[in-house]
Order: C-alpha cells, then sequence, then structure tokens
C-alpha cells in the first residue's frame, strides 16, 4: 500500500500587497504605542535643542609674515599634549586622556588634542584669489602672503564664543612662537657649523698669503740691496722681456704694494676671528640650551629659558669683548622680534555669532529626524520581538501583544488604550 505524504509548501515570493496589508496590521496593533515614544523623544530633542542651541562663530586671524609653507610646519604642533597641558593647564592632557564633555580646561584640551579639530577649524587665507592663479599660474602658494587664519566654531553663546578664541589664539601664539625659535636655534647651529669652518679656513689661506707677501718683500729687498741703482729709479715700472715682455712695478714701489695687502689680509684675519669668537659664543649658548629642549613644549618656556641662559652665559654686557657683545645684542634683537610678531597676532574684527543655530542644532529638524529615527528603530525592535515570539507559541496558537511579560508592567487601563486592536475584547 503506497504511503502518502503530507508535503507541506512554501511560497518564496510575497507580494508588495501583502507586504503593504502586513505593515498596515503592524501599525493597527502598535501604532498609537510607537507614535506616542517617537513624538515623546522628538519632543524632548527638540526643546533640549532650544534649551540649548550651537552657533557658528568665523574669525580671521592677523598673522604677519606667516606663509603657507610655515603654517603646515606649525599646525602638527597645535595637537601636541605637552603643548595643550601647558595652555589649557588640564592635569588629564599630559597623559592623553582628556575627558570627554568635561567642564573647565579638559573640555578644551579634549578639542585641542585631536589633529582633526585644527585641520576642521583653523584654514591658512592667502591673499592670493582663484582669479589671480588663474592669470598667474606659475605663482608659488607655499610662499604667498596671507590674509590670515580663518577660524571657525561653535558655541552656545558669545561668552563661551570669546573663550574658545582666546584658547585658540593662545594655542597659535605658542605653537608659532615655539616655532620661530626653534628653527632660529637650528639656523645658529647649521651657522656654527658652516661658516665656523669656512672661517677657519679663510684664516689659513690669509695666512699663507701673508707669508707668501712677506717671501716676495724680502726678495724686492734683496734686489735693492743687489742693485742700489733702482733706489733712484723715478719711474713707477720696468720693464722684463721675460714671456714675451711685460710692465712690472718697481722693486720700491711692489714692496709698499705689498705692505699694503699684507695691512688688508691682517685685517680680514682680525675680522675672522672676531667671527669665530662670535659663533663661540652662541655654540656656548646651544650646548646649555640642547639638553633643555626636550621639556620645553611652548613659546613663554622657550622665550625664559633662552633669556635666562642669555644672562647666565654673558652677564653685564659692558664687560664682554666687541664680538660678545654682538652676539648678545643679536640674541636680544631675535627674541625682541619674536615677542613683537606675536604680539602682532589679533583678530581683524570682533566676531558676532550667527543669527540662527547651526543646521544639526535647529529644534524642529532635530525633533523632525528623532522621531524617524526613534520610530523606525522601535518598529524593526518590535517586529523582531514579535516575530520570535510567534515562533515560539505552539501550533495553532496566536501570540497577544496585551498579556506579553513586556507590556504586562502597563497598567491594563493604560495598555488597553495603548494596544485598543491587541485587547482581548478587541474585534478581529
Amino acid at each position: 500500500m503506497p504511503v502518502t505524504h503530507n508535503v507541506r509548501t512554501y511560497r518564496d515570493e510575497i507580494s508588495l500587497a501583502e507586504w503593504g496589508l502586513g505593515i498596515l496590521r503592524f501599525y493597527r496593533v502598535f501604532g498609537i504605542l510607537l507614535l506616542l515614544l517617537a513624538g515623546s523623544a522628538a519632543v524632548a530633542a527638540g526643546c533640549w535643542m532650544a534649551l540649548h542651541p550651537l552657533f557658528s562663530v568665523t574669525a580671521i586671524l592677523e598673522t604677519p609674515e606667516l606663509t603657507l609653507d610655515k603654517w603646515r610646519r606649525i599646525e602638527p604642533l597645535l595637537s601636541d599634549r605637552y603643548l595643550v597641558t601647558a595652555t589649557t593647564g588640564s592635569p588629564n592632557a599630559a597623559l592623553g586622556n582628556a575627558i570627554e564633555g568635561a567642564a573647565g580646561p579638559d573640555s578644551f584640551a579634549t578639542m585641542f588634542l585631536q589633529p582633526s579639530f585644527w585641520e576642521n577649524s583653523v584654514h591658512f587665507r592667502a591673499a592670493l584669489r582663484r582669479d589671480d592663479i588663474q592669470e598667474t599660474p606659475n605663482v608659488d602658494l607655499r610662499n604667498a602672503s596671507t590674509l590670515g587664519l580663518e577660524i571657525s566654531l561653535v558655541a552656545r553663546n558669545e561668552e563661551q564664543a570669546a573663550n574658545k578664541l582666546d584658547s585658540i589664539i593662545r594655542q597659535i601664539r605658542e605653537a608659532m612662537l615655539w616655532s620661530r625659535l626653534h628653527e632660529y636655534l637650528q639656523q645658529l647651529g647649521v651657522a656654527i657649523a658652516n661658516e665656523h669652518s669656512d672661517l677657519e679656513i679663510k684664516l689659513i689661506k690669509q695666512q699663507f698669503a701673508i707669508e707668501q707677501d712677506q717671501g716676495r718683500i724680502g726678495e724686492m729687498r734683496q734686489l735693492l740691496d743687489s742693485y742700489p741703482e733702482l733706489r733712484q729709479i723715478n719711474a713707477n715700472t720696468v720693464v722684463s722681456v721675460q714671456d714675451g715682455g711685460g710692465k712690472y712695478l718697481s722693486p720700491l714701489t711692489q714692496i709698499v704694494a705689498l705692505e699694503v695687502t699684507i695691512s688688508a689680509a691682517n685685517a680680514e684675519i682680525r675680522a675672522a676671528r672676531r667671527d669665530i669668537e662670535r659663533l663661540d659664543w652662541y655654540d656656548r649658548l646651544l650646548k646649555r640650551m640642547t639638553p633643555q629642549m626636550p621639556d620645553i613644549h611652548t613659546g613663554s618656556q622657550l622665550v625664559t629659558v633662552l633669556a635666562r641662559e642669555q644672562q647666565a652665559l654673558f652677564g653685564s654686557p659692558a664687560t664682554l669683548s666687541s664680538a660678545a657683545q654682538q652676539a648678545y645684542r643679536e640674541l636680544d634683537n631675535s627674541l625682541a622680534n619674536a615677542l613683537r610678531s606675536n604680539e602682532m597676532l589679533r583678530l581683524k574684527a570682533l566676531p558676532a555669532l550667527s543669527s540662527r543655530p547651526i543646521r544639526s542644532h535647529q529644534p524642529m529638524l532635530v525633533a523632525v529626524l528623532t522621531f524617524v529615527l526613534v520610530l523606525a528603530s522601535l518598529s524593526l525592535m518590535l517586529a523582531i520581538y514579535r516575530a520570535l515570539r510567534q515562533s515560539g507559541m505552539p501550533q495553532g496558537q496566536k501570540w497577544s501583544a496585551y498579556h506579553d511579560p513586556l507590556f504586562s508592567v502597563i497598567p491594563a487601563r493604560l495598555r488597553a488604550l495603548l494596544l485598543p486592536h491587541a485587547h482581548p475584547c478587541a474585534s478581529n
């Protein structure tokens, strides 16, 4: 007797109409609850944004003598954690773990430690426009003059905007001052390495030239001793037929010329030795600075250490040699110029908050987006939960949201209002 198997068939495809009816049935049961939750979240988000608006602020910081090439070297310094610690006073910044969302110094340290903050908030603005670049395509943008640094940020009010701008400008000033003085010290080191050896070679050459001239003077004196009549010659030159003939100064005139040459060479030797002495003073200063450089992270610290070491090394300028006094004055002028340039960093105009909050903090927009996101996410989670609960029910028994433990915590009357079509008395 043949055995007949009951084969249950499944449809792999569901029409759009069935999908639509399923969604309508889902929201017929849970729509009031989901709309209430999503609406509550939207109202809460909109009210919070209305009470805590964020406005945009844009300001131009004047930066004389700053080029794009220099800014590219300064920008990475701005997020240095030791610099951030020194400028913000945050104890956590030095450890690289400034607290997210904290108030006070940590709030600025959190921003400043992120390189992306500086990339997005501070931009170099060149004096050249697009039309200028098109007219002169060969212009070098790296050395183009600047209109300043454009600072863009968001703030809740003018006081917060002013505090943020002050902190950013202070950070930029410290980084630029440190970079300027550090570059100056590096140039000093290169000058000492190159010029010192060049001056020593120059001394050797000049000394050899003097020896040569002194030897020629001796030969000219011997010639005068051998030919006393040459002392009586009134003409300035005598004729020699060697190498095809030519005119040469008389021995007595050559002696005078060589003496003048030796005198000039001695003057150059004295100048070279003076330059070597000046470089030696700089070399001694750099040797005092080098061990301390790893612990110096701000421009103000570098100025303080440089001034202290300058005073300790040179002492009273009046008692120094001419070369030492020149080195002292050059260093003094470099420090003064660096500080003067740093003081010239100022805002071109007092910035004002934007008239409307930024787009991501507009209450109506935030409320609508919150409503849609909450409604969609809760609907998806509830649909998955219902499918899992239904799959765990015995065959032939339907799952009821009204009696489900998830919703049973809601009082019965309120549950009947929120889930009217899930109530046992509701008609199918």
